[in-house]
């Protein structure tokens, strides 16, 4: 299983998106014939291979412990793998074997980009990698982050008629250590999607271990959510 998972060619999750471990990310050859140009690097105690060469690297500095919190990262691994899709390139997302960190990242990505569910994300990156499995910490903060993309699906929905109009949702996560306000404007059917955005604020949370969402609209509270 370790042979499998750190020796081979990393895996093609999406057209743009692949999944390895630092076996992969150290391959300079598979790098450059993969047209490799993202690398996402999730891991503490792994140094990136090449700096300062053609490769734009993002690192999440973390071990691979239950109680690791990911959760606050993947909106801005989402946006990172995205620049390499919009490039017409490809990202390697990778751990040490490619197996937790990384595929709970992958997941991650998959379930906001496609509005997917966990399962059903999970699903998908298992038969591209059979070897995933992210511990059960990384596990249940997916199930956190899908209980998030679906309350923003729910307000997305709620939105009727045709004017221009913009629901500024605030989604704010308490999860142990870290309280993450999440705001989103979120725009009305036609209305030009390139103004939507998403900001992350991470500071110390009253009540540590408590996951809560709590959404608002224009500043009032409208739907509280506790997972």
């Amino acid at each position: 299983m370790q042979i499998y998972g750190q020796m081979d060619e990393a895996s093609m999750i999406c057209e743009h998106l692949l999944l390895g471990s630092t076996f992969n990310a150290s391959n300079r050859r598979e790098l450059d014939t993969r047209n490799v140009s993202h690398i996402l690097n999730v891991t503490r105690e792994v140094d990136n291979f090449f700096p300062g060469e053609n490769f734009i690297y993002k690192n999440v500095r973390e071990f691979d412990l239950e109680d690791t919190q990911l959760l606050p990262y993947w909106e801005d691994t989402h946006r990172f793998i995205n620049l390499a899709k919009e490039n017409g390139t490809r990202c390697l997302v990778h751990c040490k074997m490619g197996v937790s960190r990384s595929a709970a990242t992958v997941i991650a990505y998959l379930m906001k980009e496609y509005q997917w569910d966990r399962e059903r994300a999970h699903q998908f990156v298992k038969a591209k990698r059979a070897c995933i499995n992210p511990n059960d910490g990384f596990w249940k903060q997916l199930g956190t982050y899908n209980g998030i993309l679906e309350a923003r699906n729910v307000f997305q929905k709620e939105i009727v008629g045709s004017e221009t109009v913009i629901l500024r949702t605030s989604v704010n996560l308490e999860i142990k250590n870290h309280s993450i306000p999440v705001t989103r404007d979120i725009p009305a059917p036609g209305f030009d999607d390139s103004t939507v955005s998403d900001n992350l604020d991470c500071s110390n949370a009253k009540h540590p271990g408590e996951y809560s969402i709590d959404m608002s609209l224009d500043g009032a509270r409208c739907k509280q959510l506790r997972l």
